[in-house]
């Protein structure tokens, strides 16, 4: 049992803080859009056996859970292919690198609006919602992709997604963003 065989079901997830930086992504971004989506397997003594035997690395992890037909089906606005030609170029990190790519998300606002709150507020929103999303920081993996990997992006610079796994938790979070001008 691999990463490959692992399905995921979609966790509804009713929690202020993770709305509250979409809702502000949502409104700085007006000409775009943001999705997020939290998954846990279906099997969870699948997902632990995978995470300990199926070692090829965290390109190979990003590759399964994009390529999973369960998560393709829990989004398919993204219209994410069957098998990914190549892997999307990605910046991979922790969880506190996360929260501050939260809070740059936040700031840097999308082609024409930015936030009406300042830096704190931002720095405490993306705080929660890496608490809200991934809660230990130090057991949290991010893939950051800053480019168009599907057509639901407008391949132009606000694209950004957040592939959030966090194995003790047994749980993956994914983050997309777009705008255009």
């Amino acid at each position: 049992m691999g990463w490959r065989d692992i399905q995921y079901d979609v966790v509804a997830v009713e929690d202020a803080r993770l709305s509250a930086v979409v809702q502000a992504v949502q409104a700085t971004h007006v000409n775009g859009r943001a999705l997020l989506r939290v998954f846990r397997p279906t099997d969870a003594a699948a997902f632990d056996v995978a995470a300990q035997t199926d070692l090829q690395g965290v390109d190979h992890w990003l590759r399964c859970f994009l390529e999973s037909p369960s998560v393709r089906a829990a989004v398919p606005e993204l219209r994410m292919p069957d098998a990914l030609p190549q892997l999307p170029k990605h910046t991979w990190y922790g969880g506190f690198e996360f929260e501050r790519a939260i809070t740059h998300l936040l700031l840097s606002g999308g082609a024409y609006e930015r936030p009406a709150f300042g830096e704190d507020v931002a720095r405490r929103m993306s705080r929660d919602f890496v608490d809200a999303l991934s809660g230990d920081r130090q057991h949290t993996s991010v893939w950051r992709i800053d480019e168009s990997w599907t057509d639901w992006f407008y391949d132009v610079a606000w694209d950004r997604t957040f592939v959030v796994q966090q194995l003790q938790a047994r749980r993956w979070g994914l983050l997309c963003v777009t705008d255009t001008d």
